[in-house]
Order: structure tokens, then sequence, then C-alpha cells
């Protein structure tokens, strides 16, 4: 059978398949969208401690509220500057420190146009909702549970839980 990680690269953003028969089940998981560095909207301050801030939610979701996977769609090389040669930073050194049970997903998409008209929000957040599908379409065959979550929020599990 596949790895997870062959499974990733044969079902590409285009090919949309869901393939009931490939790869093992999960049953409870989570995609996430982000970058290891970006710029707020208003005040556009620079972010850079994602990469602590993402260990600490993949730590707590994998062994507090009992995650089986997390998928991590890495937007960080949309924001390089293309006039420069400088690498850059990726969440692959936090990601893989969860082998088998995180996958990250490299995800360079810049935003796209996705609203009418001529004002200053032409396309918030596109490249975040097409992640969030692509993994609904990847991955959701293979999921019990599957929920979409931004590094600030987590599920708080209730009840007695073992």
């Amino acid at each position: 059978p596949e790895s997870l990680e062959e499974r990733v690269s044969i079902l590409g953003p285009s090919n949309g398949t869901r393939d009931e028969e490939r790869g093992e089940e999960f049953d409870l998981v989570a995609c996430a969208w982000m970058s290891a560095v970006f710029h707020t909207r208003g005040s556009r301050r620079v972010i850079t401690d994602n990469s602590r801030r993402l260990e600490e939610w993949l730590t707590y979701n994998l062994e507090i509220a009992g995650f089986d996977h997390v998928f991590i769609y890495d937007n960080s090389a949309a924001m390089a500057d293309d006039s420069t040669n400088e690498t850059v930073q990726t969440l692959k050194p936090i990601t893989d420190k969860f082998p088998g049970r995180v996958t990250r997903v490299d995800w360079p998409s810049k935003v796209c146009n996705n609203n009418p008209g001529t004002g200053d929000n032409k396309g918030e957040r596109s490249s975040q909702y097409a992640a969030e599908s692509s993994c609904r379409m990847r991955f959701g065959a293979h999921s019990r549970w599957l929920g979409s979550f931004d590094l600030d929020e987590y599920l708080v599990p209730m009840g007695n839980h073992s």
C-alpha cells in the first residue's frame, strides 16, 4: 500500500480524486493553512513566531485533543520576495518533528482575486479557502471527522474520554 506521502503527491490540487480504496483511515483529522512568516491585515505587522506556535498547536491537538493526523498546507513560499534569492523559511522543520502524524503540503499559492469590484479586499484568504477545499477533497474520504482550523483555534474535548 502507498504511504500517505505518496498519496499526497498522487492527489494533486487539480486532480480532485476521492479514491475510497487508497490508504489508511483516520478517525479525527485537522487541516490548517498557514505560513512561517506573514503580514497581518490592517497594521501590516510581520508575524515571525508561527513555527513556535505551530509546534505548540500540533502537540496539543495530537496529544491532548486526540487528533489522528494533521495536514498542514504550508503557504510560506507565497510570501517570498521574487526579486531576491533568499531562502524561504517554511514550516517543514516543525512538521518533521511529528513523523507519521503530520503531513506538510507545500501550498505556495498567491492570493487570487475572488472578490469583484475595485476595493482593497480583493481575494482575501482565497488561498486558504482553496487549501481547505483541497484537504477535504484529498483526505476527507479517508477520515471519519475532518475539520479546518486556524493556528489560534483549539478543539476542547468534552466528556469522559480515555
